[in-house]
């Protein structure tokens, strides 16, 4: 019930599988390029590699762009696509022979059952700065004597009514290596954040994230 109640409240906040279910056949099929890019090629297909086969491949970017679908840099270029981005941020995957970004700790989560297969998520705790190290297996967690307390954080008051949740809400979506340093996080401003073991963490992940590779 908490992880269901938690994925309801961040679609409404994201609601990253209603739009794609509404979205024209160029736009969805666009942003699922952009999403199987990441694991394919490590990275976001640029606007020319998209004009081969949609013309008007930089209209429907910037639209996505609006829609806080896609990230986008000075040039219209896509930077990141949830759960991915091209920045360098703290939490990285290893996923089918590449290394990519995540936007937060959640979305760090959410590839290994998006395309069931394997990864490897290289990051490290919000409060202590020590390495977070977890290998997934579509849903499960693969060495859960290391990471057994590993916890994940969100503080939903850092959602912003305007602008892009990759720079609001992604930013405290993170990391707590054990529950002492959980609990110490969660009561700092209990109203307003909630904490998750890694496996509830994963559940949540998946429950978000992976609707979106199935259209309809």
């Amino acid at each position: 019930m908490k992880v269901e109640k938690a994925i309801k409240r961040l679609k409404n906040i994201l609601p990253i599988k209603s739009r794609l279910d509404e979205m024209d056949a160029d736009s969805a099929s666009i942003y699922l390029a952009m999403v199987n890019g990441f694991f394919e090629l490590g990275r976001a297909p640029s606007i020319n590699e998209l004009g081969t086969t949609h013309s008007d491949a930089r209209q429907i970017v910037a639209e996505l762009g609006k829609q806080d679908m896609l990230t986008l840099d000075d040039n219209g270029e896509v930077t990141g696509c949830y759960p991915f981005t091209m920045e360098q941020r703290v939490h990285r995957i290893k996923i089918n022979g590449n290394e990519v970004h995540a936007m937060c700790a959640m979305d760090a989560l959410a590839p290994s059952s998006m395309f069931e297969t394997s990864s490897e998520i290289l990051s490290e705790c919000a409060v202590t700065a020590e390495p977070v190290h977890i290998k997934l297996n579509n849903q499960t967690i693969q060495n859960k004597a290391q990471v057994a307390g590993v916890h994940f954080g969100i503080n939903w008051q850092a959602a912003s009514s305007c602008g892009s949740c990759a720079d609001s809400l992604c930013t405290e979506m993170l990391f707590l290596k054990d529950t002492k340093t959980a609990d110490k996080w969660l009561n700092e401003d209990a109203d307003n954040r909630e904490i998750f073991t890694l496996p509830e963490a994963v559940e949540f992940a998946t429950g978000f994230f992976k609707p979106m590779m199935q259209q309809g």
